[in-house]
């Protein structure tokens, strides 16, 4: 593993996201929201051209061609439509960081960075690599997607479901594009990325539940942080995925998709709250925002289709309570339409 090698891993985690989430309207008011979005983004394009070409049984090559063209056309169109519109990055008021503020900030920095230090030094026996870091690896090495075993070396005999969350065929992706070996991208670099993306997403839930207080949002984030390092009780919690397993998908779903989810359900309760009359509850950008979210939560795990249908099915409750606008249950409708297509291709598919 080269500087330079680490040098081009850190632009595809950071500028190349980045860019991508300026697409949306809420990606170019706030640019680390736009880092997350860009993530989902990446992850959802990943899945609508892996699932196909896993099951033709194409090569991983064909597969970046693919994704790597259109996360560039993507970013392009991202960054012209920072410049060429009206929304520009939001800071938070030019007012000085207070004592507690300092304190409380200070405190989550200095967490997040033991956590980084912890999880890329120290290294995490789990069984589950056997087989997702494997396959990673085979796909990097073979150029071929699910067609040998990982365990016996022998044509794949696993469950389809693991080819429909084909997430360790984007760190294979990774793995090509940098050339650095599969498992030192799982185990070691992608963890750096993805752990700050969860923290940003709940500092953007801390704003919707104490507003403009930025010493309760520094304070919220201080105490999730020591939570997640206390959070090994059990080896199945969402924190304790976040720190220890962050290169499987199953930790993707629990610490960014569905955060994410929460994250615009809290924005659209606040929403129908500030609402009297009647009124369109879901706007044409979150509506696009959750059914991408939809596709890139089918990368990470199958599972997130139950979960995330589970979730808007709750939304479409509070639109009843809400009395929303017919418009509303049209755009809810078709956020929907990701999990309803995958699951009914699990059930097509042999």
């Amino acid at each position: 593993m080269t500087f330079v090698q680490v040098l081009i891993f850190t632009a595809i985690m950071t500028i190349l996201p980045a860019g991508m989430g300026l697409v949306f309207r809420e990606g170019r008011k706030n640019v680390m929201l736009s880092w997350v979005l860009g993530f989902v983004l990446m992850w959802a394009v990943t899945f609508v051209f892996a699932l196909p070409l896993i099951i033709k049984e194409k090569s991983l090559t064909l597969l970046l061609y693919c994704v790597g063209s259109v996360c560039l056309i993507i970013f392009l169109g991202g960054i012209a439509a920072f410049f060429l519109g009206k929304d520009k990055f939001k800071r938070d008021k030019a007012k000085m960081l207070s004592i507690p503020e300092i304190i409380y900030l200070g405190i989550f920095l200095g967490l997040l960075l033991f956590q980084l230090y912890k999880t890329v030094a120290y290294s995490y026996a789990d069984g589950d690599d056997a087989f997702y870091v494997a396959v990673s690896q085979n796909a990097d090495a073979s150029d071929r997607m699910y067609l040998s075993d990982p365990y016996q070396g022998v044509a794949f005999m696993q469950s389809k479901r693991y080819y429909f969350a084909p997430f360790p065929i984007w760190v294979a992706m990774l793995a090509r594009l940098t050339g650095i070996n599969a498992a030192a991208v799982s185990h070691t670099l992608v963890p750096v990325f993805l752990i700050p993306v969860t923290y940003v997403i709940y500092n953007e839930i801390a704003k919707q539940v104490f507003g403009e207080s930025r010493e309760k949002r520094y304070m919220f984030l201080s105490l999730f942080a020591v939570f997640a390092l206390f959070s090994g009780f059990s080896y199945s919690t969402a924190e304790r995925f976040m720190l220890t397993r962050t290169r499987q998908g199953k930790e993707a779903l629990a610490n960014i998709i569905i955060p994410l989810v929460i994250l615009l359900f809290l924005k659209i309760v606040k929403r129908g709250e500030e609402t009297v009359k009647k009124k369109n509850l879901l706007s044409i950008g979150d509506t696009a925002l959750l059914f991408v979210t939809g596709f890139a939560g089918a990368l990470t795990s199958l599972m997130s289709n139950v979960l995330l249908g589970i979730l808007i099915m709750c939304m479409f409750v509070y639109f009843l309570i809400k009395r929303a606008s017919f418009t509303t249950y049209v755009c809810g409708t078709l956020a929907a339409i990701p999990e309803a297509v995958v699951l009914l291709l699990y059930l097509v598919v042999k």
